[in-house]
């Protein structure tokens, strides 16, 4: 069993070494996040499934490359990055667009009861407008404000510089600005 005060950099280092234990705790922490932005992209719960089980089994694999190099700096970005590349891989393969399932909560955390309904309707709006924006912004929105990784973990996720993070994510947001006013503009 792992110490509970010993720091992720340590956990990590014995998961590189081979400790299964070690991948394990990496695992749980952070299965349901790659889950969540895997099912994102794909809107297919059994797929998104499948991916995230893959995603896994390659940073397994891969894991042991890591003992001949230097230290692994993000665990946590390294493991989106080999989520968002099995993603690319699958849309290469697929050549399809689907659309988000209205029925993932954005969080896990439960509303107030007086503003649930509310909620769900800016939440089904604001999930439209994401699924209408192209792929990289898409992803740049998801891992920031669904995953809440920070501007260095997506850059170093999606492989670009960190600059160019908050640039996409300044262009997406301005889309679904200019998104949000046109579909809030009365029809005459």
């Amino acid at each position: 069993m792992l110490p509970a005060d010993l720091p992720e950099s340590e956990i990590v280092a014995r998961a590189v070494q081979g400790e299964v234990e070690a991948f394990g705790w990496l695992y749980d922490k952070y299965v349901e996040a790659i889950y969540v932005f895997i099912y994102y992209q794909v809107s297919d719960q059994a797929q998104a499934e499948d991916l995230t089980e893959v995603v896994f089994l390659k940073a397994f694999e891969k894991l042991p490359e890591f003992r001949t190099q230097k230290v692994m700096e993000n665990f946590r970005a390294w493991v989106y990055r080999i989520a968002r590349n099995l993603v690319i891989d699958t849309y290469r393969t697929q050549k399809t667009t689907v659309a988000l399932d209205p029925d993932l909560p954005l969080t896990s955390e439960e509303p107030p009861p007086e503003n649930a309904l509310q909620l769900q309707q800016d939440y089904q709006q604001a999930r439209a407008l994401i699924d209408q924006l192209e792929p990289q912004f898409r992803q740049v929105m998801i891992l920031r404000f669904i995953n809440h990784l920070s501007y260095q973990e997506i850059a170093q996720a999606m492989d670009i510089k960190e600059n160019y993070v908050r640039v996409l994510q300044h262009r997406a947001l301005k889309k679904l600005r200019a998104q949000m006013e046109t579909e809030t503009l009365p029809v005459k």
